[in-house]
């Protein structure tokens, strides 16, 4: 029987290696993102009272396209906050940077509470 060269038995060796650390970087890949949707459902359940005032929008006409500007206010209840600018260039980039600020006052709002997000947002 012939044994095998010390090369060959190196490159199974990285081999077996190589396929190990990849999956241990998906299994933690899978269990950050679990994680991920775990908190962001804890954030959203709070989001059932949240509104959005939409004060003012107003279109800025540049040779390399068209840019829009909200003035939005997230009212949560009592209270409503100051209110803050959305730059976009077509809905999509709205929703998903409205839902950014929403999910940021949620955020904030679970672990500083009501009384010092008010005072701060």
């Amino acid at each position: 029987m012939v044994e095998k060269s010390l090369t060959e038995k190196y490159k199974e060796y990285l081999k077996k290696r190589q396929k190990e650390i990849s999956r241990k970087i998906r299994k933690e890949i899978k269990r950050k993102e679990e994680e991920k949707k775990k908190f962001l459902k804890e954030i959203l359940s709070g989001a059932k009272n949240v509104k959005i005032l939409l004060l003012e929008t107003r279109k800025y006409d540049y040779p390399w396209g068209t840019v829009y500007t909200s003035v939005v206010r997230i009212k949560d209840g009592d209270y409503v906050s100051h209110p803050f600018n959305i730059d976009y260039k077509d809905e999509q980039e709205f929703k998903r940077k409205l839902k950014l600020e929403i999910l940021r006052y949620l955020s904030l709002k679970r672990k500083l509470g009501l009384e010092v997000v008010s005072k701060l947002w």
